[in-house]
């Protein structure tokens, strides 16, 4: 046990949290990554056990700790342990992870022994009991391929899940059971998350296939970037955040959840489908181009299909509309971008399966032949097109299609947009959110024309010991600075000559209100550093610091420096409305 208590004590010691006992385990913070709630389990099973549910490797966590790992036996040895519980909680079976890696299944006998048997019990997905109670509320869940993708995705805040049996091998039948789709019933939306390899894929196309008409939205979400057999926790450890990961999932692939023959489409038997079975478009797109199977074919279809979902805005590059406002992609190279219109090469399949069965109903032998021909071409180029570098030539070419001048981003200073819709700063009323609005904007707050602030208004009366006409400043200030519009020529200083005086709270109180402008973050505000409006005798530099100005409605600093003087030629031209000329450092 001294092993056990030393590496408690290691953990106390950096991380500054006391380990709590949980059962045989105990729980505490991991010193490898930012951990507010508690994800490392520390326990002993003949060896030291540390597994963060975040997914930090064994041997990171040993360094980070000072300690000595323990040396090899030569014997697998248990690193996970799994627990698969039915709705009410209660326990069914086990799945262990072993080292060297390897997987048991297990459950206990009626005299308390482990059987290595998946047992009697019902067939329960992963955090079943988690699972219903998400999807009850109307939450988006995800489904993986593996606990430990599972564990590290609810470590930060999704519901995810997975099936025990994970996916099948090329040479078994499909995994997926009735009692798995049953269970995910009834979701609002169903995110599938494929490993980087076919059975991956097949896996997810199976789930996809058994969930039509069991949830409302159904989207495949392959993700950029993974090496060959990698998971989402290998996109993760490459450094992407799970909020690019929502932002994927929101552009993903939507499924039809209506039983569709075509769905998934089997090359096979696509040019032989029972015209009583097929409810495809009697019109087949044809692309203004030589041959329908060519980069510049596609970049047509793209046009065609995707108008109003997807545009280049010049300066900014290809942007994706959510449903709520044009997201940008940015990756640079347009991997979100490619991802957004993946189904291209199904739409392709659509085209082809129509032409064959105009082929089977057509009376003139060469006519028919001809058909054929067509819609066999169409289907191998329907395959290629899955490939991800025809995807990208063809959204390459299509960008003069989609063009979008940056100048018509955002062009209405009075729209203001928020969760539920867009809101008519002019009027106060809400609309829906509509793409031809071209906001790239999104607050993360729900509009509600008659709630009341009591807590706010009591705020402003404290910290402006009642002054009536001061308050009312304070409000029209945080009003006008929900606009886009400047010509007030105003900046604003929070000045107080003592500490908690409530300019910090005014602050964040109105960056919550308008969210955080980032990578990965689409609000109105941005926080700069208070240099930014300073002198500097470096010209390069004071560009950089005004490009940080393009964008955002609202954008506070930190508090000056006595010694810091500031830059006013700067002020003037932010405050007059003048263009400044910014450059972007990457």
């Amino acid at each position: 046990m001294s092993l056990l208590n030393d590496a408690l004590s290691a953990l106390e010691r950096v991380t500054g949290y006391r380990p709590v006992k949980s059962g045989d385990e105990y729980k505490a913070r991991c010193p490898c990554h930012e951990d507010k709630n508690p994800s490392l389990s520390v326990k002993m099973n003949g060896r030291l056990l540390l597994h963060c549910f975040a997914g930090c490797p064994y041997e990171h966590i040993v360094a980070a700790l000072n300690l000595t790992p323990e040396p090899a036996t030569g014997q697998r040895q248990i690193v996970a342990t799994y627990a698969y519980r039915d709705a009410a909680g209660v326990e069914v079976r086990q799945k262990i992870r072993y080292t060297p890696k390897d997987f048991r299944i297990r459950h206990r006998g009626e005299d308390g022994k482990w059987i290595y048997k998946a047992g009697p019990g019902p067939a329960v997905l992963y955090r079943l009991p988690e699972l219903r109670s998400a999807i009850a509320q109307g939450a988006t869940v995800f489904v993986v391929e593996g606990e430990k993708d599972c564990d590290r995705l609810a470590a930060g805040g999704l519901t995810v899940t997975t099936n025990i049996e994970g996916a099948a091998k090329p040479d078994q039948k499909a995994k997926w059971r009735q009692e798995y789709t049953t269970q995910l019933a009834g979701a609002a939306r169903v995110i599938l998350i494929p490993d980087h390899d076919d059975p991956g894929r097949m896996h997810m196309q199976t789930i996809a296939h058994a969930l039509r008409s069991q949830v409302h939205e159904v989207r495949i979400l392959e993700l950029p970037g993974l090496p060959a057999k990698g998971d989402v926790s290998d996109w993760l450890n490459q450094g992407h955040t799970l909020d690019e990961l929502q932002a994927l999932a929101a552009t993903a692939p939507l499924l039809s959840t209506q039983p569709d023959p075509l769905s998934p489409i089997d090359p096979a038997s696509a040019l032989n489908l029972p015209r009583e079975l097929t409810r495809l478009a009697e019109e087949v797109y044809s692309p203004p181009t030589v041959s329908p199977c060519t980069h510049l074919a596609n970049a047509h279809r793209i046009r065609h299909y995707y108008q109003g979902k997807i545009g280049y805005a010049l300066g900014l590059g290809w942007i994706l509309w959510t449903g709520r406002f044009w997201r940008p992609d940015p990756t640079g190279e347009g991997s979100i971008a490619t991802g957004f219109i993946g189904g291209l090469s199904r739409l392709i399949a659509r085209e082809s399966a129509t032409l064959a069965r105009r082929a089977a109903d057509e009376a003139d032998e060469d006519r028919r032949k001809s058909l054929m021909t067509q819609a066999e071409a169409l289907l191998k180029w329907a395959v290629q097109s899955e490939n991800e570098r025809t995807i990208a030539a063809g959204l390459k070419l299509t960008k003069h299609a989609l063009l979008i001048e940056y100048g018509d981003l955002n062009r209405d200073p009075w729209l203001f947009n928020v969760q539920n819709g867009t809101v008519d700063l002019r009027t106060g009323a809400l609309r829906p959110h509509d793409p031809t609005d071209l906001i790239t904007f999104l607050a993360p707050v729900t509009y509600d024309p008659i709630a009341i602030c009591p807590t706010w208004e009591r705020f402003l009366s404290e910290v402006f010991a009642g002054d009536a006409d001061l308050v009312a400043f304070i409000q029209r200030a945080v009003g006008w600075s929900l606009t886009g519009v400047v010509k007030e020529r105003a900046l604003f200083f929070l000045y107080g000559d003592t500490g908690k005086n409530g300019k910090t709270t005014l602050v964040e109180a109105i960056m919550k209100l308008v969210g955080a402008c980032g990578e990965s973050s689409y609000g109105y505000g941005r926080k700069v550093g208070a240099d930014t409006f300073m002198k500097s005798k470096n010209p390069e530099d004071n560009q950089r610091k005004a490009a940080t100005l393009a964008g955002p409605r609202f954008v506070c600093t930190s508090e000056v420096d006595e010694e810091h003087r500031l830059n006013e030629q700067l002020i003037k031209d932010i405050t007059g409305g003048d263009t400044i000329e910014g450059r972007r450092l990457y």
